[in-house]
């Protein structure tokens, strides 16, 4: 199936997965911030952290987009009873994020 094609969602689709692979689907009008694991590489919170965060932006019929990120070090509840975290807000419009 190719992972384009708009799909009517008054339907079920079975969905082929092997390994790493996960299907996505996204709301039309969101942002979602994820890092890219297929190869298996990354297999601690310390390699964790320091990998790339891809963003994709599905913009809507209105190409607007919204979406939001938290960053943490994964270490400890403390980090959030301290405040010790990133948090991000993404928008989308005119095609610029």
């Amino acid at each position: 199936m190719n992972t384009s094609e708009l799909l009517d969602g008054n339907r079920t689709y079975q969905l082929d997965t092997t390994g790493y692979s996960t299907p996505v689907h996204m709301m039309p009008g969101k942002i979602i911030a994820f890092q890219n694991n297929s190869d298996g590489s990354i297999m601690n919170i310390h390699q964790l952290v320091n990998a790339p965060i891809t963003i994709l932006v599905n913009p809507d019929d209105n190409d607007y987009a919204e979406g939001s990120l938290f960053l943490d070090q994964g270490e400890s509840l403390s980090e959030l009873n301290n405040r010790n975290f990133e948090y991000y807000n993404f928008l989308f419009s005119q095609k610029a994020l």
